[in-house]
């Protein structure tokens, strides 16, 4: 008990001695854990390499990203959160029932008048009631708990978190393609911003994480029949967090599985005549599938709802731009009718994928995203040079992966844009996208090789 008060004392959101002391005990942890796992990889060279670089860019993405917020933005979002956490272990301390009560239901009124009768603070927008901030404040404390009240380590365990989402998405898609190892683990594993954005105490670190697992998890369980009642239930409690933490992403994401699950059952029919006649069938099943799945999930995603994202999204644009900072203006949003949104969809998915642009770069975190997003325009390009754009069609066709990709990828590039509305927060709200569409590109630049070649051997 002692302990425990002495630890909640600790809440600066600068380095203090007692990080100094546990954070590298928790560094040596992390990295034992790695590498026990990475142990069982020495078979495969290839898995063996990745997954040792992964894991140490990750942890060391883990403290810049503290120390950017600790000495750069001088507090955040992230902050805010810890503030939080540190306030519930103060919490529980003084009221262990009523500190459990707050974690497992929807009741914050006690621990809500802990925290506003002992520090109002500056962080109180984050305690929303019903809001998916205090869905995550719920799992952060207990992983704050677990990292003991330490910014730097609960971070840490934040980051680690999300490169086991990372790993798991290139595992699949490296199981599909052993080839094509270098570009997956780019695209996956090594893409800065999605590297450094997904390395600490936010939501969008256990959303991505999410998305990824979630990813591997269908493709093991239900496309490959691998375990699949663990797979069954990882998948459904991968759902509930996601759209509690972040509705859109899931509502982008269902579609594409939809599609992607039909896709993968129906190549497995041997006859080509009996795959043409059931194409619409499976089709037709994945819209009918998707549109069943959103409005049920929908409901329940409150703000992001289907009934309720124009509303959502205006909030989000009067915010972002209400805080300043890098932001941008999209022509045509407001209107949310067919032809209105139709009007914005380019808009939506370009300012995602490709910008800022050098010249709107307003900080040294805009310049490093623009050259990312020229680097992905460059890479866009290719292939549509390559394919001549006629040819584009035709490899789509032959692999259902790409379709997928780019599904979940350009829905939540449109959802993003169109409601970011601020450089900074775009660059956070677009990571779970970039491996998608990055690995839609690997694969359509590979498909297109392989006709290529076959052509040239059939002459």
């Amino acid at each position: 008990m002692l302990l425990g008060i002495i630890l909640a004392s600790f809440q600066s959101v600068k380095l203090s001695p007692y990080d100094l002391v546990l954070y590298p005990i928790y560094f040596g942890i992390v990295y034992a854990l790695g590498n026990n796992y990475r142990k069982r990889l020495a078979s495969n060279p290839v898995l063996f390499k990745y997954y040792g670089q992964a894991l140490s860019l990750k942890m060391i993405s883990s403290f810049l990203f503290c120390m950017v917020y600790m000495y750069y933005y001088n507090g955040g979002d992230t902050t805010g959160y810890y503030h939080w956490c540190d306030q519930w272990l103060k919490h529980f301390f003084k009221d262990p029932g009523n500190a459990i009560t707050f974690l497992f239901s929807g009741d914050i009124g006690p621990f809500y008048r802990f925290v506003t009768s002992s520090d109002w603070g500056a962080y109180l927008y984050l305690m929303k009631f019903g809001s998916n901030e205090v869905y995550f404040l719920k799992i952060a404390a207990i992983i704050n708990v677990i990292g003991l009240n330490s910014f730097v380590c609960t971070s840490l365990l934040f980051g680690y978190l999300a490169f086991l989402g990372s790993w798991r998405l290139f595992i699949v898609f490296y199981d599909m393609y052993p080839h094509l190892s270098k570009q997956l683990a780019i695209a996956t594993l090594f893409i800065p911003s999605v590297v450094f954005w997904s390395s600490g105490l936010m939501k969008d670190t256990l959303s991505y994480m999410g998305i990824c697992w979630l990813t591997y998890t269908l493709y093991f369980g239900i496309i490959k029949r691998q375990r699949m009642v663990k797979n069954a239930i990882t998948s459904l409690l991968l759902v509930v967090m996601i759209g509690k933490l972040k509705g859109y992403i899931i509502l982008s994401y269902i579609p594409a599985a939809g599609y992607w699950l039909f896709a993968k059952y129906k190549e497995k029919i041997q006859s080509p005549v009996l795959r043409f006649v059931t194409g619409p069938f499976f089709i037709i099943g994945a819209v009918v599938l998707s549109v069943f799945l959103l409005s049920r999930i929908g409901d329940s995603l409150g703000k992001y709802s289907l009934d309720k994202l124009e509303q959502t999204a205006e909030g989000y644009q009067s915010w972002h731009q209400a805080t300043g900072g890098a932001s941008y203006t999209i022509e045509g949003v407001g209107d949310f009718s067919i032809t209105g949104l139709v009007k914005i969809l380019p808009q939506g998915i370009i300012v995602t994928l490709f910008r800022p642009f050098l010249w709107e770069a307003g900080s040294v975190f805009n310049l490093l995203a623009s050259i990312e997003g020229l680097i992905f325009f460059f890479l866009t390009l290719r292939v549509l040079w390559q394919s001549k754009i006629i040819r584009l069609p035709e490899a789509l066709a032959l692999d259902s992966n790409i379709i997928f990709c780019f599904i979940f990828a350009l829905i939540l590039a449109f959802a993003v844009g169109i409601t970011s509305f601020n450089f900074g927060a775009l660059v956070r709200y677009k990571i779970p996208i970039m491996p998608f569409y990055a690995i839609g590109l690997i694969i359509i630049e590979d498909v297109l090789k392989r006709k290529s070649l076959l052509g040239s051997l059939k002459n």
